[in-house]
């Protein structure tokens, strides 16, 4: 299952958005008879345009696939992250493309923003699966030596790596595909001076981090020793990580929109 497919004669074709980012209709791709020869832009295997039971447009993999495909065994917690990550990156402003090649093969973004002016990119990854921190790290080094900025994002409780690299914790809604209600529930603090500690912010959506991030709001920090613990809020309590943290820092000057 994937979003993205090849085209025989347009190239890439996104079921995300109204017209295939290629001025189609849907219905060019779908059902249609004789079948149009969409093939899989990850193996190169056929592809067929479906709908899920929720309405949901995709591309499946013809019978015979290789198992090693990487889009044809994501699962369905991984398709629905990067759905709602681009629509809250589209409701930004921003263009959102899915399952993004790096021309060399070196990497593929989920998820890649680019700006209006087409000048500046921030690759989004759903990471759902285990991964080690040096893993983690080598993989957002690829991204960084092509000047792409990276943001990683789990919808997972208890995220290992979060403090390895540029990312969040996300709470899933009751609407799937809502951003707005989609929380961050890890990952993003910020610095009270009248506490002289960090402070976790919370009661923040998605929608409203992925904005902050696209317009510069947010800055990648490493929490030193002298200031590990961090200050949950309504209490006293603390986390206090066994190494430095890091986080998405929240600048003093933002605030979430009325």
């Amino acid at each position: 299952m994937s979003f993205t497919a090849l085209h025989p004669e347009l190239g890439r074709i996104d079921a995300t958005l109204n017209d295939l980012g290629q001025g189609l209709a849907w219905e060019s791709v779908y059902r249609t008879r004789p079948r149009i020869g969409l093939t899989c832009p990850e193996c190169g295997h056929g592809v067929h345009a479906k709908l899920s039971p929720r309405r949901t447009r995709y591309f499946a993999h013809d019978p015979g696939r290789s198992p090693h495909c990487q889009l044809a065994v994501e699962s369905a917690d991984h398709h629905l992250l990067k759905l709602v990550l681009a629509e809250a990156i589209r409701g930004a402003g921003w263009s959102a493309d899915l399952e993004v090649p790096a021309p060399d093969g070196s990497w593929r973004a989920d998820v890649m923003a680019t700006s209006v002016a087409g000048g500046d990119r921030v690759a989004w990854e759903a990471q759902l699966s285990p991964i080690t921190d040096d893993d983690i790290q080598m993989r957002t080094d690829r991204y960084a030596d092509d000047d792409i900025d990276v943001c990683w994002v789990s919808s997972r409780d208890r995220v290992p790596w979060l403090c390895a690299v540029p990312a969040v914790a996300v709470t899933p809604a009751d609407a799937p595909t809502a951003a707005e209600r989609w929380m961050v529930h890890d990952g993003l603090v910020k610095f009270d001076y009248a506490r002289g500690g960090w402070v976790q912010v919370d009661d923040v959506s998605l929608a409203t981090f992925v904005r902050w991030v696209l317009d510069h709001r947010l800055a990648f920090h490493s929490i030193g020793r002298r200031y590990r613990r961090v200050h949950r809020p309504g209490g006293n309590a603390v986390m206090q990580p066994q190494r430095p943290r890091v986080g998405l820092q929240v600048g003093q000057h933002v605030r979430p929109p009325q």
